[in-house]
């Protein structure tokens, strides 16, 4: 049921279960979870207090307390931050100080990749082309995998695995352990907070230079060294707290124009239609009051909501339109198509019915904002002062559509009704756009990446520790 979305469902049975056995700290877990589908962010963070309050240092309790105030849109930066540094007080071991052997001159470095989600997953698919595009002279490519799904994109980064250790049923420290006995030189975290992922792998000192990859957040940990992002997202005078020194690509997303790309279809003949294709959990009370406040001043419009299979759960649906009603729109202009899960190529078709793409905040959407944008659809966003609400901007900004992204409540609504009566461009021509851009070439972000890699290395190489290096601006930046 959770799984599945049916997050009042899966709430009921979890409560149920807990009636039965009130100190099951794993029941107390699945319901935040729960909750938190739900955006009851209050009972969902107190069932998580109830775990630790029994258990201080219960991994996946704390962790989940990272995740979900970020979603969250009565945190500031700096709540998250004080979250962060308590984790990092918690869970990091600096006082273990780890010995490295040198890398005998002309070896290649041993990279290593850490993750749950090297499948048909975003990340998965993120990395795919990188991986297999890496420079195997310099680097030989190591897999620690948390794997629970395993598929054609798994089979591609097995066979440019010149290792592959599945770490499931290992502990952190047997990780790390197995890390170091590895002699893996650049540990790469991706996506750390998320899914089945390993944040506390990296805080035993598994090598001697770790790297937070496909993260929106610091990991609070002083034992991770480097977190790659671009200048958007990790702005050079940008006062939200790192415990890591930041790196920066020249376009951090990467995305890949799909063969089967449906083609666009332009329907001048119906009304104007927004949409947003994000996980329920991202839409809460701010971004509700913003759309309602544009439904009501386009009356003729509508908006479509998808995801998955999620908007089958009628309390989902029933609080998205409390929400949407309260702030001034009709219940008739909201769809939530019928179909669950589906295909790809006909997810993206479906922007064919879409004008203007409607992106959530705080958190906001990457993938799906893409994949808008693949299909000449433009995304209206408004980004908070966190790295995990950029992404969009992100993308835009590398695009030269700065004049879309918004820079309050009003100005999104504004943005959002002027596109959907003038388009900033014909869809074909923002596809075009799009394809041509640093967003698609995988090759030259790939050689930007190694670049970082090969920096950070050298740093290391030339004894500059990672408490010198913590808190200073990235003195080679962007290359």
């Amino acid at each position: 049921l959770l799984a599945r979305g049916r997050y009042a469902a899966s709430a009921a049975c979890f409560r149920a279960a807990l009636s039965l056995a009130p100190d099951h700290a794993g029941a107390w877990v699945n319901l935040a979870n729960a909750l938190h589908g739900l955006t009851d962010s209050a009972a969902a963070e107190e069932s998580l207090q109830r775990v630790l309050a029994m258990a201080p240092s219960h991994p996946q309790a704390a962790k989940n307390m990272l995740v979900f105030g970020l979603y969250r849109d009565d945190l500031d930066k700096c709540d998250l931050a004080e979250r962060h540094r308590t984790f990092g007080r918690a869970f990091g071991r600096c006082a273990e100080v780890r010995s490295f052997a040198a890398r005998p001159s002309g070896e290649r470095i041993r990279l290593g990749y850490l993750s749950s989600d090297l499948c048909d997953h975003p990340v998965g698919r993120a990395m795919r082309h990188p991986v297999r595009l890496h420079d195997r002279r310099r680097f030989s490519l190591h897999f620690f995998a948390q794997q629970r799904l395993h598929d054609g994109i798994t089979g591609d980064f097995r066979a440019a695995a010149d290792q592959w250790r599945d770490i499931g049923g290992l502990s952190d420290d047997e990780v790390a352990r197995q890390i170091r006995a590895d002699g893996i030189d650049i540990l790469v975290c991706l996506a750390g907070h998320f899914d089945r992922n390993r944040p506390l792998v990296p805080a035993w000192r598994a090598a001697p230079v770790q790297i937070s990859l496909h993260d929106v957040v610091t990991s609070g940990l002083r034992e991770m060294d480097y977190i790659i992002g671009d200048r958007w997202l990790l702005p050079v005078r940008g006062d939200e707290y790192f415990s890591e020194t930041g790196l920066r690509l020249p376009q951090f997303f990467l995305g890949e124009i799909p063969d089967d790309l449906p083609r666009i279809v332009n329907d001048a003949n119906r009304p104007p239609m927004f949409g947003c294709f994000n996980n329920p959990s991202k839409i809460n009370a701010t971004a509700l009051a913003l759309w309602g406040r544009i439904l009501n001043a386009c009356p003729d419009s509508g908006l479509v909501l998808k995801y998955l299979d999620h908007y089958d759960c009628p309390a989902t649906r029933e609080r998205i339109l409390g929400g949407l009603v309260a702030a001034g729109a009709q219940s008739s202009q909201v769809v939530f198509p019928a179909g669950g899960r589906e295909p790809s190529a006909r997810l993206l078709a479906r922007y064919n019915g879409i004008d203007v793409a409607l992106d959530p905040m705080p958190f906001s959407g990457s993938t799906t904002s893409f994949q808008a944008l693949s299909m000449g659809v433009p995304v209206v966003t408004w980004p908070w002062d966190r790295m995990v609400s950029r992404w969009t901007a992100a993308m835009l900004s590398g695009l030269g559509l700065g004049d879309i992204i918004a820079d309050g409540g009003d100005s999104y609504v504004a943005t959002a009704v002027r596109l959907a009566k003038e388009p900033v461009l014909t869809r074909q021509k923002l596809r075009d756009r799009l394809r041509r851009s640093r967003l698609c070439d995988a090759e030259a972000w790939t050689r930007h990446l190694e670049r970082l890699y090969l920096t950070a290395w050298r740093r290391h190489s030339t004894s500059l520790t990672a408490d010198n290096a913590h808190g200073e601006e990235d003195e080679f930046g962007e290359v």
